[in-house]
């Protein structure tokens, strides 16, 4: 019986503990777990798909809701004033009425449904709602009230936030309409986020919202 020379019997063992060795690294190699790839940072953006104006006489209780919806936020789908059937939402209001108004906001994309105007509330020294800006003019220092000069109203905000000025927010007012003498017009709505520099004037911060509403005086 022959046998292999010691040299021959060494090489084969460390060739054998080699190639054993290299195929642990490559095993090794192959079933290692890739790092997860992280996920997509947070969009904490905040939108408003809808906008609803509770409007209640204040002689009869009646109240309607006027809606504006853009369901699925900035872009896509066309923004519409109404109901279902996605018609103008007009306000229609009686001459020498008094009107109480809420202002809901809602972010209908988020589940549940995030009340927006809970958030414009809590932040009020950041955020103001403005009707007809451009037109507005103040005629009492407190409460604040906007005549607007487009149709025959006068606006009263009803809740302030937590400055030292104590300065409008806009969520709830009270409306007053006059004897109609021009009963057509529209009401523009925009809500301004100010964090730092709200002075109840319409100029400073950005825009959250803005919409127009038709309305008619009878």
């Amino acid at each position: 019986m022959k046998t292999k020379p010691l040299t021959t019997m060494k090489f084969s063992v460390l060739h054998f503990f080699s190639c054993s060795f290299l195929l642990v690294i490559i095993l090794g190699s192959s079933c290692k777990k890739e790092d997860p790839k992280p996920n997509p940072p947070s969009n904490d953006e905040e939108y408003i798909t809808s906008c609803h104006l509770v409007l209640t006489d204040s002689a009869r209780g009646i109240s309607k809701t006027y809606t504006y919806t853009d369901p699925d936020g900035i872009g896509g789908k066309v923004p519409y004033y109404g109901g279902i059937q996605q018609s103008d939402s007009v306000l229609v209001l009686s001459e020498q009425s008094t009107y109480h108004l809420n202002l809901i906001l809602l972010n209908q994309l988020q589940v549940p449904v995030d009340t927006i105007s809970k958030e414009v509330t809590s932040e009020g020294d950041a955020h103001m709602v403005f009707f007809n800006p451009e037109a507005s003019q103040w005629i009492a220092t407190h409460p604040h009230v906007l005549s607007l000069q487009s149709i025959p109203l006068w606006i009263r905000y009803n809740d302030y936030d937590n400055s030292a000025s104590k300065l409008p927010i806009g969520l709830r007012t009270t409306w007053y309409t006059k004897s109609k003498t021009s009963g057509t017009g529209a009401i523009k709505i925009v809500l301004k986020h100010q964090p730092g520099v709200k002075n109840g004037l319409y100029a400073p911060g950005e825009t959250d919202l803005e919409v127009v509403f038709k309305c008619v005086i009878l």
